[in-house]
């Protein structure tokens, strides 16, 4: 009887994570949802000025951030198992008017001022996750995704009054934290904390961004951060 009492018990132990894996909206399946959220945009405009006029080089640089509202759509997968670890990949897509700038006084003694612009309105994060299932109601993740940005650099010739720009796709490394709390067997209340890391974008505009002036060059370059965290609704389809 003892015996018997201890298997059923082993039995009912091991069951346990598979009932409470597969009887919770975390189970295994695929993904959508919307949210909101913020993207807080930094980093350090690098910028050499170059009259030409025989004055060498004037190098300045400063750093500028400002944050932006975003709203995005997700899709994915995530499958459960009987442990309750899960493990998922997802697309998310976020839009926003993420903008940075800065005003450089990059020759004091001729006057050239450059106004430097970042800009992106959207973003494109594909990636996995590996999560845990803490209770029916509650599940956490972690994250690595590959930050897909289009970049806008634009340089502004305060002085003379000459605008320029160029834009850039950008590669970067996105890792994240997330949680989910269930609102319904289908529909969860999730968050997301991001940080993507993305490589130099550089321009150098030759004598274009000074008319009158044919051996005079401007560099601008800046590799962009970005915290984005957002808040809204997943459905399991």
């Amino acid at each position: 009887m003892i015996k018997k009492t201890l298997i059923l018990g082993t039995l009912m132990a091991t069951a346990a994570p598979l009932a409470q894996a597969h009887n919770t909206p975390f189970r295994s399946g695929w993904l959508v949802g919307a949210h909101v959220g913020v993207a807080y945009l930094s980093g350090k405009f690098d910028t050499v000025w170059n009259g030409g006029t025989g004055n060498g080089n004037k190098p300045m640089s400063a750093s500028t951030k400002k944050s932006a509202a975003l709203g995005g759509l997700l899709g994915g997968y995530r499958h459960t198992f009987s442990n309750g670890w899960t493990i998922g990949g997802d697309v998310v897509v976020n839009f926003f008017n993420n903008r940075i700038e800065k005003n450089l006084l990059n020759d004091s003694v001729t006057g050239a001022q450059f106004n430097n612009v970042l800009k992106r309105n959207y973003s494109v994060v594909p990636g996995v996750n590996v999560g845990r299932i803490f209770n029916k109601n509650f599940h956490a993740s972690f994250g690595l995704g590959l930050g897909i940005s289009k970049f806008q650099l634009k340089s502004y010739n305060i002085s003379g009054g000459i605008i320029k720009d160029a834009s850039v796709t950008k590669l970067g490394f996105v890792p994240s934290i997330g949680f989910d709390i269930a609102c319904t067997d289908r529909v969860t209340f999730s968050g997301n904390l991001g940080y993507e890391v993305y490589g130099k974008t550089n321009k150098i505009f030759g004598r274009e961004i000074a008319t009158g002036l044919p051996n005079a060059s401007f560099s601008s370059n800046i590799s962009p951060r970005s915290v984005t965290g957002r808040l809204g609704f997943v459905v399991k389809i």
